[in-house]
């Protein structure tokens, strides 16, 4: 799991010999890694869904994964995970 959040921000970020950035694979290489509950993974994917970096946006499966990765603890998982709620409910009203 860590090799692929590892080769997720490679892609996310263009680097490490991957090429062009491209989020939608970093997405693609972050789900897979978020899937076998790493919280870092968890994260990126969240912020992902949240920006529509390389995804759809949905803000509901943002606040999941945001949920999951501050369960274990992932500092600024929990921040990410209000912020996210509150707008999500600001755009529901």
């Amino acid at each position: 799991a860590r090799a692929q959040l590892e080769l997720g921000i490679h892609y996310y970020l263009g680097e490490g010999g991957v090429g062009e950035a491209d989020p939608t694979e970093a997405a693609r290489w972050f789900a897979r890694a978020a899937a076998q509950g790493l919280a870092h993974a968890q994260f990126n994917l969240g912020f992902c869904y949240s920006v529509g970096a390389g995804v759809s946006p949905d803000p509901a499966r943002a606040i999941e994964l945001f949920r999951l990765a501050a369960e274990q603890g992932h500092p600024g998982a929990e921040d990410a995970y209000n912020e996210a709620r509150s707008e999500h409910e600001k755009d529901m009203r």
